[in-house]
Parts: C-alpha cells; structure tokens; sequence
C-alpha cells in the first residue's frame, strides 16, 4: 500500500483538522500514513493514532504578522530556502508515494524536485478561479484610501487585478528557489496554493464557487472537511447543561483570537449574566493565558467535538473561519461573526449576503453598547427567514459531503495503481 506524507500547518486547528479527516480514510483503506510538524495541533494527529516526525513550520507570531496585513506569502528568500532544505531531507528519508498538505506553499518545491506527486487543500479564494466578486475588506491596511472618492471606486473596480497583481509579486522568491534547482517558475503564489496532482477544495461550491476555467479534473470540491470521529473530549458539564432550559450561546473563536476570545468571553459573561433563560457554552482553544471570573451560566472548556456543543448551540458566535462557519450551518444555527482578518471578512461578508448571519468588525466591537451588542445577537436567534435559509443550506451542504469518500478512494486506487508499475 501506498505512503502517505500528510503535512499542515499545525500552528492552526483549521489547517489540521481536515487532513486528519483525509488521513482516516485513507488509513481505512490500508495506506501508511505519517504526518509531520511542529505546531502544537499536531499532537491530534498522534492521539487520532498517525505516526508524527518533527518538521519546521513558520512560528505562530509570523503567521499572525503576514495574514493580520493581508497578504498570502510567508516566506523570504531565507525561511523559504530552510524550509525547501528540511522537507527535502525528509521527503528523501520517507519516500512517500504522495504528500497532501494544507497552507504549506513550501511544498511544491520539495515535491517537483523530487518528482513527488502532492495534493494541496485550498480554499475558493486562495485559487485563481474564485468566483466571486472583490471588494476590498474592511479589515485590509489599504480600506481607509477606498474612503477616498473616486479612488475608492477604482480600488474596489481593480480589487480583482490589484489581488492577482499581488499574488504574482509574491511568487517571486519562490522562483528564485525553482531556478537554483534548475525547476520551472511559478505563475503567482495561486500555484503554490495549489497542487499539481490535486487541488482539494474542501468547502461548499454552493458558498464559495470557482468559475468554469478551472479544470474539472485538477480542482474538485469534497465539501467541508468536518470532523466525522470526535478527536476532542467530550465536556464533564455537557449532562448537566442538556437538562437546562433557555437559549444557548456558542462562543468559538478558533485557535488564533488570542486577544479576541478572552474579551468576548469576558464580555458576553457579564451581558448574559444579567439575563435570564439564556447560557454560554465555550471552548477557549488554549486561548486563555490566566483564569477569569465567569458566573454559573457560562460552561467552559478547552476543546470539545463541534457536534456536540452544536446540539446546544443557538447561535454561534465566532471569528469567520471556515471550520466554525461549516459546523454552524450543517446543524441550521446561526452566525453572529467578529472577523480579524481579510479571509474572515470575506467569510462573513457572504455569510450575511446569503442571510445566514451577521458580522461586526473586532476593531468595532468595543464601539457598541451592551445592549446594542445583546439586540443583534438576540434578533439572529429569534429570525425566521434565516432559520428558513438555514435549512435549505444545512441540505444542501449535506450533499455536497456525500462525494468525499468517493473523491479519496480514486486518489488511493490511482496511487497504488502508479506504484505498482
């Protein structure tokens, strides 16, 4: 059977997850599977029973730094040659039949290099074929100048070309790299996001499309990548909060709201203290560097499977990532956002387009009342037309989700099928 070198971005819960959840399938199938990293979510791949090498990853605080500023490359000349230097040492070590990665543009060098074929997980956005209109977010450093009359209208009418222009600057050390091994360039970062066996897209088509130019047989949606098996304990209060009357709200801000999270949680606590018939349930995703005061009505822990707080959940209020955002929707519970980042704004911002939520920007926040803040969440609970538009969603989405094993079992036969030649 074939060997299979998994390797995400394991500062992230979302960039590790969803490889954990290929991993299982093909692990079903009888491929070896090894996963490496660094990031701390890779231990979930050692507790899902995968064998885990060490493998340098860009440092958390970097990540923050690139994505914070809207941009997609995380490499300069020197971390981009270390990098390609390690993955070489083990690709050479491993000898994988294949590598499948997620938000590791690294990857495509190794692999050409090596004539390894590589699957990369990749969201609509991150592919030159997103499908959707572009505006400049919110949250991007260069919004104040769209303020600006007529600039602002050329900066949104050029936002597509001025994103493309950007991604083709950015593919430039990356080629420099590809030269000193005597590879082909890269057209713009879009490849390296890319893989050139496969490009996964593991989202919604109906939610985030891609247009007709992309090749059918190169860019396939599997539809969001939720966990199936539970990797995380289930919460010693979960009996007790299942016996509660009353609504409850669902606090999620994923593995990267380091500031964020303890204000809402901080915040919410005391708004929804005061209220009767209504109850906080969270996981903090080690985001809390020293305990806060909460009152009964708040249910806290540090990870927990989705499904089971969605069985409580009302409403989820979250940062806009996909992860959470596809949790919510499966299981027809609104979305009430606080987005940080370029992607998460762009999340969101369909999210409310499509009626299934709502947003506030997290440098806005703080700008609103109380009661200002418990009326918006309180209407996403009580809303009829997005329950309705929840319903048709959480279906549809469904669907999509039936190709997966499908998708992975042609990958397994196509791979074995290679080696055994």
């Amino acid at each position: 059977m074939a060997l299979i070198l998994f390797l995400p971005y394991a500062h992230q819960l979302g960039t590790t997850f969803g490889l954990i959840e290929l991993a299982n399938i093909f692990s079903s199938l009888g491929d070896d599977i090894v996963f490496a990293g660094e990031g701390p979510y890779i231990k979930l791949a050692k507790t899902s029973g995968f064998k885990v090498v060490k493998l340098i990853e860009i440092p958390f605080k970097e990540y923050r730094k690139v994505v914070d500023s809207g941009n997609i490359n995380f490499h300069n000349k020197t971390t981009l040659e270390g990098h390609v230097k390690e993955e070489l040492n083990l690709l050479k070590k491993l000898k994988p039949d294949l590598v499948i990665t997620q938000g590791r543009t690294s990857t495509i060098i190794g692999c050409r290099i090596l004539n390894i074929p590589y699957i990369s997980l990749t969201v609509s956005f991150l592919t030159e074929y997103y499908d959707l209109p572009y505006e400049i977010p919110e949250t991007f450093s260069l919004f104040p100048l769209t303020k600006i009359p007529l600039l602002g209208q050329i900066m949104n009418n050029n936002a597509k070309r001025f994103v493309v222009s950007k991604a083709k600057n950015a593919a430039k050390v990356y080629n420099v790299i590809l030269r000193n091994y005597k590879m082909p360039p890269i057209k713009s970062m879009y490849d390296a996001y890319a893989g050139e066996y496969l490009t996964l897209i593991p989202e919604s088509r109906l939610l985030f499309p891609i247009n007709n130019l992309a090749p059918k047989n190169k860019y396939i949606f599997t539809g969001p990548l939720q966990n199936r098996t539970d990797i995380h304990p289930i919460p010693d209060w979960i009996t007790k909060t299942k016996e509660k009357d009353g609504k409850f709200i669902y606090l999620s801000m994923g593995s990267s709201s380091d500031k964020l999270y303890p204000y809402m949680l901080g915040r919410l606590s005391s708004i929804f203290n005061k209220k009767e018939n209504y109850s906080i349930i969270t996981n903090s995703c080690n985001l809390l560097k020293k305990e806060l005061p909460l009152p009964n009505n708040v249910f806290l822990t540090n990870t927990a499977p989705a499904r089971i707080m969605m069985q409580l959940a009302d409403i989820t209020i979250c940062h806009g990532g996909k992860g959470t955002i596809y949790d919510s929707l499966l299981n027809r519970v609104p979305i009430f956002g606080i987005p940080q980042q370029a992607e998460q704004e762009l999340n969101l911002r369909r999210i409310k387009t499509l009626g299934l939520g709502d947003y506030i920007l997290s440098t806005k926040i703080r700008k609103i009342s109380d009661q200002e803040l418990f009326q918006k969440i309180d209407n996403l609970i009580n809303n009829k037309k997005i329950k309705k538009q929840l319903e048709y969603y959480s279906v549809e989405i469904h669907k999509e989700m039936q190709a997966l094993n499908q998708i992975i079992e042609d990958i397994h036969f196509t791979i074995n099928e290679s080696k055994n030649l």
